[in-house]
């Protein structure tokens, strides 16, 4: 006899929008071992598509990759939710930081993951915001508990703290806070990992603290800090 889980599990289907075929590969093997889960994913290629697919199969769970260029500034979810409100969307993103959890939450979606994520993560946030909970994994969450703690304790924007910082440094602050990692900062801005890590100690050391959570809001886009560098005489 089938667990009620098992029986639960059955019943559910998940559409996926990603155009990224390694994401879609991964995805597919996984839940082909794990079973019980019924996968629509046909490499999607305009939103009407989509719409009409979310109308006709009214899936469990949207799985929504924050690349796919039907996001929309996050009216994807919007519109999937004005269709099938019952349908449950889990946003994959490359980040997953305080600020990308805040804007997709109030958006309707219930679960942030990052794509980086190991598979098996995925299914774990697949199974919980199915069964009604809401998914951000660990690693975020403690940043945007720790963001929150330090928020509520007041923390100057980093434009108010003028000539401490470096252009560069100001912009691994912009990318830390978006909730990218070291690798991904290194990536973005075209320099080795290692690189990155001196960035971040001397911040910390200027700044005199000692956690990602506590740098500071408020700061230029790193396309600003840019911009203001090459206007610099």
């Amino acid at each position: 006899m089938a667990t009620r889980e098992e029986t639960i599990m059955s019943t559910m289907t998940v559409v996926s929008t990603s155009a990224d075929t390694v994401f879609r590969h991964r995805l597919d093997l996984e839940i082909g071992r794990r079973g019980g889960i019924t996968l629509v994913d046909d490499g999607w290629t305009g939103q009407q598509q989509l719409m009409r697919v979310t109308c006709e199969i009214r899936p469990d769970i949207f799985l929504v990759d924050r690349q796919c260029p039907q996001f929309g500034e996050a009216l994807l979810p919007r519109h999937i939710l004005k269709l099938s409100p019952a349908t449950k969307i889990i946003l994959f993103s490359e980040t997953c930081g305080y600020h990308d959890v805040a804007e997709v939450i109030v958006n309707g979606v219930k679960g942030c993951v990052r794509k980086a994520s190991p598979p098996c993560i995925w299914l774990k946030a697949i199974d919980a915001v199915y069964s009604g909970a809401t998914w951000v994994d660990r690693a975020a969450m403690a940043e945007i508990l720790e963001t929150l703690m330090v928020q509520a304790h007041g923390v100057k924007p980093i434009d108010a703290l003028p000539g401490q910082l470096t252009a560069r440094e100001r912009e691994v602050v912009c990318l830390v806070r978006r909730g990218m990692t070291n690798k991904e900062v290194a990536r973005a801005m075209v320099i080795c990992e290692t690189t990155v890590k001196t960035h971040l100690k001397n911040i910390f050391d200027k700044l005199k603290i000692t956690r990602r959570a506590h740098l500071p809001s408020g700061f230029a886009s790193a396309d600003q800090s840019r911009s203001k560098t090459t206007a610099m005489p």
